[in-house]
């Protein structure tokens, strides 16, 4: 037998409610009361659907909005209008952010007797940067005045929503007392909301919370607005930022159970495997990866009305229906004037869940003054300047950020990442773009199919470069060792990390291993050791130096993987130590020998046989590391030497190590003999 109990979406107490996931759904169209506090805005509303959105004890007591209310009004093709009343006073505008973060329309209200009023304009500006691109207006209380007045306030309205992006067609004069006016504005909003397209589904599922609360007999539920995506009864889902799962119980529509729910939709969602705790106004029920982020990267407006904004400046952040503070860490300048736009990053005080293009608000840091606003171009920007790079700071990290910024300021994915890869010549991280424009896993492999790009990993981070970028590297490798070439020709080539040190701007390891291995691979560059050349370029040595290498190299050859000290090389091969020591130096240089310890050399090609047995061991093991014991037994060179060849393959980014367990590079380089 289904479970049956009484709920309460939004403000609408429902009847019986059954979790039974019919399939009859609603597409509908949201509309956000907005105007000054005792303008009448739920009276309209409550005119307009018959619903009362004051729920609160104290709002009935007081006659005051305090919270969201919600309502909504039938229409005669079946669909719905859905209405989300916000609070007008200003100690309530945190609420009244909550509310409007993703609603189709605006339902602007100024009463005739008083015309717009502070919070109207606050209202109106706030709708103007979430980018709400319509509204009704209606003139309330025409009752108390002559008609000339009701003329004077339209003037009034019209004037404030022109210096906005705002389209206001039709002003409404009404009366909730007389009801005047009420019955061809509902029919005005029937028509918009018939002629309303939802936005189409796609993007991973997300729904921004803004009640919970639990039921007795159905368990733990919350209601909110569905930004993006589809989701199904049964399916799992993740409670951004706090990682918790859960799984859809039920979905449910305004009185109707549904088996589904879209973007566009409001909607109450029954979970389960969640506790209450995990839940608040402001958390996300997500289908993607929890976006845990304190710091995101935006575009921000200043009002024009305001004082000049300054590097970090304390702020008030609203975003979707969440409410925190932050610092504004302005990248373009010093200083934000009045009606100026600039790039900043927000320092979150704690962790919350971000999009691409989500429209923010920022007030000041006693919550009593609004700001500006802006939209999110990168909630999870990079710790340094590019993705899995160390970090450049000065004017270059600057301008390569901005650059950055740049590209992702354009609001459809396709145009970002074409962008993105025309503006960064070290690649970015392809996960962090999906996910902060809420990507399905199809629709990020279409990005890349229609563009000419690589995609190599960072350890477990895939990173992608634009195709002349990718081949601009491999140049700029193939260019810094010709250059050493022509400078040093008496030696063999470059180690890896002095060719890394070389590059600027700089790329990460593993992805220069990449395009050294790719170079090699088509013949350009070869590799002795760890020694990196041209393929055509030999070391050219003095004949006093071949002389000595003939009699040095077989005594080392001979001893395997475990060579001879350098006191014990004099005694087999009879020269002298203060001749054999400068001798290893220089043929250090020549690329011949490697000083692994003070008192020993390897040949290229005995290191070269001890990273495979490093690499074998890692792939026996399901983490992919080993210990030192484990490389101790593999190749039986002893306890002290062990360590002295782990630790040079750490200094040169053979291997990295993790605590006492190290991970050998995943791109090998080969091995040739000049």
């Amino acid at each position: 037998m289904p479970t049956e109990a009484r709920l309460v979406v939004g403000t609408l107490p429902l009847p019986t409610l059954r979790w039974t996931g019919s399939k009859l759904r609603d597409s509908l169209m949201i509309i956000a009361t907005a105007g000054h506090v005792d303008h009448g805005k739920t009276s309209l509303v409550r005119a307009l659907t018959g619903i009362d959105t004051d729920r609160l004890p104290e709002e009935r007591a007081r006659g005051l909005t305090i919270d969201l209310g919600f309502a909504y009004m039938p229409l005669p093709d079946g669909r719905v209008a859905g209405f989300v009343d916000v609070p007008g006073h200003q100690r309530f505008i945190k609420n009244m952010l909550a509310g409007v973060g993703n609603v189709d329309h605006a339902l602007l209200v100024v009463a005739a007797d008083d015309g717009v009023m502070p919070q109207t304009v606050e209202h109106v500006e706030i709708l103007d940067l979430l980018g709400v691109p319509r509204a009704t207006a209606a003139i309330t209380k025409i009752d108390k005045v002559g008609a000339g007045r009701s003329e004077e306030v339209e003037t009034e309205i019209r004037a404030l929503v022109g210096r906005t992006y705002i389209s206001v067609e039709d002003v409404f004069r009404t009366s909730v007392r007389t009801n005047e006016g009420v019955a061809p504005l509902r029919a005005r909003i029937a028509a918009l909301a018939q002629a309303h397209g939802p936005p189409p589904p796609t993007g991973r599922f997300r729904l921004a919370v803004d009640r919970a609360f639990v039921v007795h007999g159905v368990g733990v539920v919350v209601t909110g607005s569905v930004h993006a995506g589809v989701a199904r009864v049964g399916e799992t889902v993740t409670v951004a930022p706090t990682g918790a799962t859960a799984r859809l119980r039920g979905l449910r529509i305004h009185d109707r159970d549904v088996s589904l729910v879209q973007a566009g939709d409001r909607c109450a969602i029954q979970l389960s495997g969640v506790a209450l705790d995990d839940l608040r106004r402001g958390v996300w029920i997500t289908a993607g990866p929890n976006l845990a982020t304190q710091r995101v990267e935006a575009e921000l407006r200043l009002f024009g009305r305001e004082r000049p904004l300054r590097h970090w400046t304390p702020a008030h952040l609203h975003i979707g229906a969440e409410d925190l503070t932050c610092r504004v860490a302005l990248l373009s300048s010093k200083v934000v004037e009045p009606g100026e736009t600039a790039m900043a990053t927000l320092h979150l005080d704690r962790p919350i869940a971000a999009w691409a293009m989500q429209r923010f608000i920022l007030r000041d840091q006693s919550a009593q003054r609004t700001l500006g606003g802006g939209r999110i171009l990168d909630p999870l920007p990079p710790a340094g300047s590019f993705p899995a790079l160390p970090r450049l700071g000065g004017r270059a990290g600057k301008r390569l950020r901005l650059t950055r910024l740049d590209a992702l300021k354009a609001p459809d994915a396709a145009t970002a990442f074409a962008r993105m890869l025309a503006a960064s010549p070290r690649g970015f991280e392809l996960d962090a773009f999906a996910q902060s424009r809420n990507l399905t896993v199809p629709q990020c492999e279409a990005l890349i199919a229609a563009h000419s790009a690589k995609v190599c990993r960072d350890g477990s981070t895939k990173i992608i470069f634009g195709a002349d970028h990718w081949n601009a590297l491999r140049s700029q490798i193939v260019e810094v060792l010709g250059s050493h070439h022509g400078k040093h020709p008496e030696r063999l080539g470059l180690e890896e990390r002095r060719i890394h040190a070389a590059l600027r701007p700089v790329v990460a390891k593993s992805l220069l291993r990449r395009a050294i291995t790719e170079l090699c691979e088509d013949g350009i560059l070869s590799c002795w050791g760890v020694i990196i050349h041209l393929s055509g370029h030999r070391a050219q040595p003095t004949p006093a130096e071949a002389a000595i290498w003939k009699r040095v190299e077989p005594a080392l050859a001979g001893s395997g993987v475990r060579p001879p000290r350098v006191r014990e090389l004099v005694d087999r091969i009879g020269i002298a130590l203060d001749r054999l020591e400068p001798f290893l130096a220089r043929a250090e240089q020549l690329g011949w020998v490697h000083r692994v310890a003070e008192n020993r050399y390897f040949l290229p090609a005995t290191l070269h046989e001890l990273e495979r047995i490093a690499e074998h061991l890692a792939a026996g093991h399901a983490d992919g590391t080993f210990a030192a014991a484990d490389f101790n037994r593999a190749s039986g060179i002893g306890r002290n030497l062990t360590i002295q060849v782990l630790e040079y393959f750490d200094r040169i980014g053979t291997t990295r190590r993790q605590g006492d367990r190290r991970t050998p590079s995943r791109t090998p380089l080969g091995t040739s003999q000049s």
